[in-house]
């Protein structure tokens, strides 16, 4: 007899906090999209064209297909811990095909790549354009990259661990240091101390985001729809144009699908 609202806000968010790292963006999805349409329907009582019928109207709303992906995805996540507890028999959301997402990441062309080295090379920030030179060759998350210390990163072996603490999947991977990203990490003012790699030149704290100057640097290289996750992408097409296959970019990439990793590369 239990509500869907009762049981997401006494069962399901619980389970989630301590486990999942973008609980909150789960909180935002369940707030702004399901819970007005669903919340009030018995837990039991949800059917698969209950979940059919929100995804289309999330699009209709003139949202993305990515968005309404969201929300099956919130969906059949918390369905499935409904299962995981004995409170469901099974998850009516659980073979609701995706709408198709197309890429929002775009690559770089030759002449746009030489723009934007440039800007990197010649910009005042150099605090900033040296995470973003990190980025494109290290193909790290932003996250990733900002919240490394120098015990993160052995220069000798040139190995740099990501901890689970920071990453994604929760899953810790190392990544080889190329020379590009070894120079740029031997050149950083913060070498020879155990604290973070990137902090700003302003304050000398770590910095937590980048977004106004990176947003500025490529605006001075003239490059449009290029974001900072795009780096990522960057690097994964980079690695397979270059010959290295599929699996190399799945494992430095850090991807637990190489479904995922096809589509940025």
């Amino acid at each position: 007899t239990i509500t869907y609202e009762t049981y997401v806000a006494e069962d399901f968010f619980p389970h989630c906090k301590p486990r999942v790292k973008s609980w909150k963006r789960l909180d935002s999805l369940w707030r702004v999209h399901v819970k007005s349409v669903l919340g009030k329907k018995k837990l039991s009582e949800i059917t698969r064209a209950d979940v059919k019928r929100l995804q289309t109207a999330v699009v209709e709303k003139g949202l993305s297909n990515a968005s309404a992906n969201h929300v099956v995805r919130f969906i059949r996540s918390s369905l499935s811990v409904a299962v995981l507890f004995g409170m469901l028999e099974r998850n009516v959301a659980s073979k609701i095909p995706m709408l198709h997402e197309p890429l929002r990441e775009r690559d770089l062309s030759d002449e746009e790549l030489g723009r934007l080295l440039y800007i990197l090379e010649t910009d005042r920030n150099r605090a900033v354009c040296q995470v973003i030179l990190v980025l494109m060759g290290t193909g790290l998350r932003l996250q990733e990259a900002l919240g490394s210390t120098w015990r993160d990163v052995d220069l000798d072996r040139r190995i740099w661990m990501v901890p689970g603490t920071r990453t994604k999947n929760r899953k810790a991977h190392s990544i080889p240091i190329n020379d590009a990203t070894f120079e740029v990490l031997n050149g950083l003012p913060t070498k020879g101390t155990d604290g973070p790699l990137f902090v700003s030149s302003r304050t000398g704290e770590r910095f937590t985001t980048i977004s106004k100057q990176f947003e500025r640097i490529v605006k001075a290289a003239k490059i449009a729809g290029f974001t900072i996750h795009s780096a990522r992408h960057w690097f994964a097409s980079a690695l397979i144009s270059s010959g290295k296959s599929l699996y190399d970019a799945q494992r430095l990439l850090n991807h637990s699908s190489p479904v995922v990793t096809q589509r940025y590369a």
